[in-house]
């Protein structure tokens, strides 16, 4: 989507980067999972530019019966096939949002009436029955925090500081 404005600003000498992701649910990627970040890869030789892959391992340890420390383990070793692949080293933030963002102690149990929103159903699937039903905060927040590396303002340290920078997501739906 919107791959012309992408290389519109190419043609135009305007910066743009790439940003991709994993969900680290295994200790090993299989070919599957790397497909993407061989094309990915292909794109920052093709148009040397940055590359961000956020680890959302947070999302991981919160949708799947898995502890903070084994979704955070999980996101290291696949940060080394990831790293295999063979990104430019000197163009490529990897981060595990449990380690970048925190170890996840904000949020907690809430009802989903202390939130409302009219389409839980049809966003999350939730079927809320009473105002009582419990859920972690997080699992309301994740989409926001897989969201907001398409931001260049979300990395300071790359971009010194532009908010401006446009991003191409080669491989990742959710995001």
């Amino acid at each position: 989507r919107d791959m012309d404005q992408i290389l519109d600003a190419y043609e135009n000498k305007k910066s743009f980067y790439l940003y991709t992701g994993r969900g680290p649910s295994s200790q090993a990627m299989h070919v599957g999972h790397l497909i993407p970040f061989m094309f990915t890869k292909w794109l920052q030789e093709v148009f040397d530019v940055p590359l961000v892959i956020q680890l959302t391992d947070d999302e991981k340890y919160l949708w799947k019966d898995m502890t903070v420390e084994k979704a955070y383990e999980y996101a290291k070793e696949n940060a080394k096939d990831i790293i295999a692949c063979g990104f430019d080293i000197n163009k490529t933030f990897i981060f595990s949002d449990l380690e970048y963002l925190g170890k996840l102690k904000f949020g907690g149990l809430t009802s989903l009436g202390e939130l409302p929103c009219p389409v839980w159903d049809t966003l999350w699937g939730y079927q809320v029955t009473n105002q009582q039903h419990l859920i972690h905060s997080g699992k309301i927040s994740f989409p926001a925090i897989q969201a907001a590396p398409s931001f260049s303002s979300s990395f300071p340290q790359i971009f010194n500081g532009k908010e401006n920078i446009q991003c191409l997501i080669p491989c990742a739906i959710d995001q």
